[in-house]
């Protein structure tokens, strides 16, 4: 049995559009529902309620993958032209519009497909452009599920924003939708700079120092006698290399993730309420 509505009169012109009036939600073809605070529980992200919203979810996690897959390759070559550092171990790149993508599917997709997403785009970046190191590559598809993990956390289980419903009181939705920026930014930053600083490591300790043909300190050593020690020593030398120089890199490398992680979080939180339309329709 259906409740009964008390509906406040709404203009012709609102009745047009997708729209909310106190605890009713109305789409462009004048349904509406009520908004109830079981919609605003973070389970909803991870159901898939029928076979509408099974194949709503098949059809967009094709299309978020092959426009994470064009932004990767966008990235690559535009974005790293500017947003570059190169260094022993290959390429450092700050990539914006790929983790934008995959951020954004986490509302309709649900943070489990979204990984599957998430953790795939990196490997093609790296088919594309394979003058990053490896161990970059690899540490970046784990940073990336991370990424989805925490934003998922932040905003819908702790903020309990609804992937399909604002919250009818707009100063609540407002601080909802915006108050997770400052722990995912933080967060994602400190991972993703020492993301960064580890894979240079790696690089280090393997020799696997990407296209050096300067010679720099790692080969330079051989011809300095500092190798009769054995690998204790080279041991002892690397951890050293890392605490002087990698430290200034972590931090180097956090305020540029914090640069990136805000604008990243910027565009989600203006454009995630437009997709709740879509989600809205098809849950």
């Amino acid at each position: 049995m259906k409740k009964e509505h008390n509906v406040p009169e709404h203009s012709n012109e609102e009745k047009l559009k997708d729209h909310y009036h106190g605890k009713h939600h109305f789409d462009s073809k004048g349904q509406h529902d009520d908004i109830e605070d079981k919609d605003f529980a973070f389970i909803n992200t991870l159901l898939i309620t029928g076979k509408r919203n099974m194949i709503y979810k098949l059809v967009l996690a094709g299309f978020f993958m092959a426009l994470a897959f064009i932004c990767t390759i966008l990235d690559g070559y535009i974005g790293e032209k500017f947003l570059s550092i190169p260094t022993p171990a290959g390429m450092i790149s700050v990539r914006y519009l790929d983790v934008t993508i995959i951020i954004l599917s986490i509302g309709s997709l649900g943070p489990v497909i979204s990984s599957l997403v998430a953790f795939v785009v990196p490997y093609v970046h790296f088919a594309v452009h394979s003058e990053h190191s490896i161990y970059s590559i690899v540490l970046d598809s784990f940073g990336y599920v991370l990424l989805i993990w925490l934003m998922w956390t932040f905003y819908y289980v702790i903020s309990r924003n609804s992937y399909y419903h604002k919250d009818p009181v707009k100063k609540k939705d407002l601080f909802k939708r915006w108050m997770p920026i400052i722990p995912f930014v933080l967060i994602s930053s400190a991972i993703f700079a020492f993301i960064v600083v580890l894979s240079l490591y790696l690089s280090e300790i393997t020799g696997a120092e990407g296209h050096d043909h300067e010679g720099h300190d790692h080969e330079g050593h051989d011809h300095e006698g500092h190798d009769h020690e054995g690998h204790d020593h080279e041991n002892e030398v690397n951890w050293d290399s890392f605490k002087q120089k990698y430290f200034i890199t972590f931090i180097v490398f956090f305020f540029i993730e914090v640069l990136r992680f805000t604008i990243v979080y910027v565009l989600y939180a203006a454009i995630e309420p437009k997709l709740k339309l879509l989600n809205h329709k098809y849950r």
